[in-house]
């Protein structure tokens, strides 16, 4: 799973899990939904106050490094679902 946060700066925050993996504040997230949860918000929160708003999360789950970063960023250009 790769993770790609967006803002001011926070792209020097990107960040790569390997499932199951344990978490700190979180415990252990497994290859499942809420681990996959878990691992965003870890990202996020990890992140925090190290970029400038507006702030956007790209996300991509599965592919090698570099397709995954680059899926993730992808993630950014499509329309809100809201």
């Amino acid at each position: 799973m790769r993770l790609i946060l967006k803002g001011g700066g926070c792209e020097n925050m990107n960040i790569q899990y390997s499932v199951p993996c344990a978490l700190d504040h979180l415990g252990r997230a497994d290859r499942d939904l809420e681990g996959v949860k878990k691992c965003i918000l870890h990202g996020v929160w990890q992140a925090q106050g190290k970029g400038c708003a507006p702030g956007a999360i790209g996300v991509c789950v599965g592919s090698d490094r570099a397709g995954g970063y680059h899926i993730a960023k992808l993630q950014l250009s499509v329309p809100s679902m809201t």
